[in-house]
């Protein structure tokens, strides 16, 4: 017959090297952490604000029977370093005897107000469109940004 005491004293050799396990691993985690670059955890993403301020249609038909469709957009790039960039514009098309589609035009934004435009065949018009993905820009200096509020 054995004891509780024989039993607590088994049980405690048998378990005696888990928390140093345990200690290691988290010491070796928080080494991972501590080398890794420091750029991939924190990095400030900056993007200018794209807006769509009027659309039009202008059905003044070409000699090969297309028309434009232009937007007229503003970018409001205060927290961008770059006074250009990427953007996409997701459209739906609408076309007489064929299925409605869905696709994407890349276009490029500048400061302040800009117009786009795409060419449209005579039997095709836009139902929607909204502005898709903006590419990140160059992000403007923090100290750029700043007021300073000291009493002079």
């Amino acid at each position: 017959m054995q004891h509780a005491s024989d039993t607590i004293g088994l049980w405690m050799r048998k378990h005696a090297g888990r928390p140093r396990g345990v200690g290691c691993q988290l010491a070796l985690s928080l080494c991972f952490l501590l080398l890794a670059p420091s750029s991939s955890f924190s990095q400030v993403v900056c993007k200018p604000f794209l807006s769509i301020m009027s659309v039009k249609e202008d059905r003044t038909y070409t000699s090969t029977l297309q028309w434009k469709w232009n937007a007229t957009l503003r970018a409001d790039n205060t927290y961008c370093a770059t006074r250009s960039g990427n953007f996409e514009v997701d459209f739906v098309r609408i076309k007489d005897n064929s299925p409605d589609i869905q696709f994407t035009q890349k276009f490029r934004w500048s400061q302040g107000p800009f117009s786009i435009s795409m060419e449209l065949t005579s039997d095709e018009a836009i139902l929607d469109s909204r502005i898709g993905f903006i590419a990140p820009c160059v992000c403007r200096e923090i100290d750029q940004l700043s007021v300073d509020y000291r009493p002079r």
